[in-house]
């Protein structure tokens, strides 16, 4: 029983769907109708009587959809990319920022500070270098005093005399 009411109530459904369903039938087929009679009058838009219907392919549509996607990608990436415009900077838009007085003072202290401990490294770098002088000049006089070659060599570090390592060259044939 309730089978045979479901059946009755779709078949109501189906008769109230039915006048659309016939009415696209018979749009679809008077479209291929004119399609494939190729006249200008046989096939016109329903909702635009002036206007064919517009015909796409779907490679058109493909296309587009790509467009859509690569100009909605490039917006994006812009509005990212956008930051506030950086002012110009030349001799006269720099802007300056100077600081307080007492803050002022302090940094003229540690550069002075600075600059005394490049002068000390100055001197110190002097002073290395004249005692090391010094010293291979003293180096020579040992050689002088006990005879040795003028060839041998004089290392600093370790305060050592050796005789030159010699390089053999192998003679082309």
């Amino acid at each position: 029983m309730l089978a045979m009411q479901c059946g009755v109530a779709a078949e109501k459904r189906e008769a109230h769907r039915l006048p659309a369903l016939q009415e696209h039938l018979l749009e679809q087929a008077s479209h291929e109708a004119g399609i494939q009679a190729k006249s200008k009058g046989a096939h016109r838009c329903r909702n635009h009587p002036g206007r064919r219907p517009l015909r796409t392919s779907n490679r058109f549509l493909l296309l587009l959809t790509l467009l859509s996607v690569l100009c909605l990608l490039a917006i994006a990436l812009r509005a990212q990319t956008r930051t506030t415009p950086m002012p110009p900077v030349g001799p006269d838009t720099a802007k300056t920022f100077t600081p307080t007085e007492i803050q002022s003072l302090r940094l003229q202290v540690r550069q002075k500070d600075a600059l005394l401990a490049k002068k000390s490294l100055d001197d110190a770098q002097k002073a290395f270098q004249e005692s090391l002088k010094a010293l291979t000049d003293e180096a020579e006089v040992v050689k002088k005093e006990n005879g040795w070659s003028k060839e041998l060599q004089f290392d600093p570090n370790t305060i050592t005399f050796s005789a030159p390592t010699i390089v053999k060259e192998d003679k082309p044939k």
